[in-house]
């Protein structure tokens, strides 16, 4: 009875550090040259969105260093460069420049399903560093405003990241826990 109890401890004891394993997003985009294509980068996912051209987002072949919401680094651009964090982010913070002007850029911060936490304008039009507030970020969506000729770039993102285990994984883990209760419950009986 000891051995399976340890063993459902240690189960438990792994499926509570999965959940709480943290890690470290620091990512300089000023590092790659230009048309590069960039979809995943130290755990992070990129894509490019919405209305105009849509796929895996590259480096500025246009104006200056930085990941961009197009998927050539020129223009025509896509309505929203998406960026997942593969986890539950906060501390987020990252480089910004609108070549646009006119402040028609903007943030929605994403929680778990779906949930929007938080939306906002950026006003960056040489550049400047954004700080978020919010915790439990998994999706941070930046905008130009729907329009296909509006380009941006993110020139370095650092955040934060705890896993989030994938449902199927957990209640494999919870499955297994209790079956083992069960095996130790069924032994203690014989």
């Amino acid at each position: 009875m000891k051995k399976i109890s340890s063993i459902l401890a240690g189960s438990i004891a792994a499926f509570a550090m999965a959940q709480a394993q943290a890690g470290t997003v620091n990512i300089d985009f000023t590092t790659y040259g230009p048309g590069v294509s960039i979809s995943t980068l130290q755990g992070v996912s990129f894509a490019v969105e919405g209305v105009g051209t849509t796929g895996t987002p590259a480096t500025d072949t246009w104006w200056g260093p930085g990941l961009t919401n197009s998927t050539t680094g020129a223009y025509p651009t896509g309505g929203i460069l998406d960026i997942k964090f593969g986890g539950a982010a906060s501390d987020i913070d990252f480089g910004f420049n609108n070549y646009g002007c006119c402040n028609g850029s903007f943030y929605t911060a994403i929680g778990s399903n779906g949930a929007v936490l938080g939306t906002g304008r950026i006003d960056s039009y040489q550049g400047s560093m954004v700080n978020l507030g919010y915790t439990g970020v998994e999706e941070l969506q930046l905008s130009n405003n729907g329009s296909p000729y509006w380009m941006f770039t993110v020139t370095s993102l650092s955040a934060n990241v705890s896993a989030v285990p994938e449902s199927s994984n957990a209640l494999m883990m919870l499955a297994g826990a209790g079956l083992l209760a069960a095996a130790a419950r069924r032994r203690v009986k014989n």
